[in-house]
């Protein structure tokens, strides 16, 4: 998986993030669920086994085992977490991604639910 890197990604990549979680918060809350898993005890579902994982995987062409895909994030979230302080920064709240992310997502709800598509 490519990383993307240079001066001013964040930003991009936090409102494509924003725009995904904004569709997850309004999907959650059509069906009157929770928006997001707080821990592991609020996960539905049975799980499926690593074979099983590995033949999802498979089908769907992703070249990895979910081994190396863990790998992969492990690697891959010093620097993601780099660009979302890059893009808090941006917005003027300092290193607080965490609260730019449920800022930003905020308003991107509100200004969806009063402009639906």
């Amino acid at each position: 998986m490519p990383a993307t890197g240079g001066r001013g990604t964040g930003a991009c990549q936090a409102e494509a993030w924003v725009a995904a979680a904004a569709d997850k918060e309004s999907r959650a809350a059509a069906r009157g669920g929770p928006a997001q898993t707080r821990d592991a005890s609020d996960i539905v579902g049975d799980p499926i086994g690593r074979d099983a994982l590995l033949s999802e995987l498979q089908s769907e062409m992703i070249p990895y085992t979910p081994e190396e895909l863990i790998a992969i994030a492990d690697k891959e979230m010093p620097g993601r977490e780099s660009e979302m302080k890059e893009a808090s920064r941006d917005l003027g709240i300092g290193d607080d991604w965490k609260k730019a992310f449920g800022g930003t997502l905020k308003t991107y709800t509100m200004r969806r639910a009063n402009n639906p598509r």
